[in-house]
């Protein structure tokens, strides 16, 4: 079982006579004390981990494909390694792949792994998350399938900062550049018109 004691310094009684008006800076310093507290070193604790599930979200503004691993042990997780691949559902192409190693995970606690898209953009669909963990001995593989709905794909890639978005034609800019050229050619006939007549 892990937890931490915090401590911070107490704050001095002042008088009233000793208080200063005006806009004043104090500083509080605190600090933790880790603490963790474990059974005998004959005693073993079975590693736990599952995939409660999978969605389409985000992270730093960029689209990405988010596992939620939850550890309901109550043992660190050191040294782990995830691979994963997302595939469309009954479709054998991997579209999305990642790999870590050297992760730590915390007794009895939620884990999310993404797989950052790279700025692609997400497409309505199902699909199908293949992961397979490694931790010392213990290997876990996941397969489980997610939806991503149209609304869920136009509304993430409308706000990920790195899809470059297509505004669309515009078509005010031909019109304009239209009536420009049929006014200018219309001026030079008139001109030209009137040079004629004048000879």
């Amino acid at each position: 079982m892990a937890g931490g004691i915090t401590v911070t310094q107490a704050e001095a009684t002042q008088s009233s006579s000793n208080k200063k008006t005006g806009v004043t800076i104090r500083n509080r310093y605190a600090y933790a004390i880790g603490v963790l507290l474990q059974t005998k070193q004959d005693s073993t604790v079975a590693e736990k981990l599952n995939l409660a599930q999978v969605t389409a979200g985000q992270i730093d503004a960029r689209n990405a494909i988010i596992s939620e691993l939850h550890n309901t042990s109550e043992t660190y997780l050191k040294k782990v390694s995830v691979t994963s691949k997302v595939t469309r559902v009954n479709s054998s192409k991997v579209l999305y792949e990642a790999k870590k190693s050297d992760m730590k995970v915390a007794p009895s606690s939620i884990f999310n792994y993404p797989i950052n898209l790279k700025g692609h953009a997400f497409k309505a669909g199902r699909y199908t998350m293949d992961m397979t963990v490694k931790f010392e001995k213990s290997t876990w593989h996941f397969k489980k399938k997610f939806t991503i709905t149209t609304k869920e794909a136009n509304d993430l890639n409308a706000k990920d900062i790195t899809i470059v978005h297509d505004e669309g034609f515009n078509w005010w800019w031909i019109v304009l550049i239209v009536a420009i050229i049929l006014a200018l050619g219309a001026y030079i006939w008139k001109r030209r018109r009137n040079q004629t007549n004048k000879k």
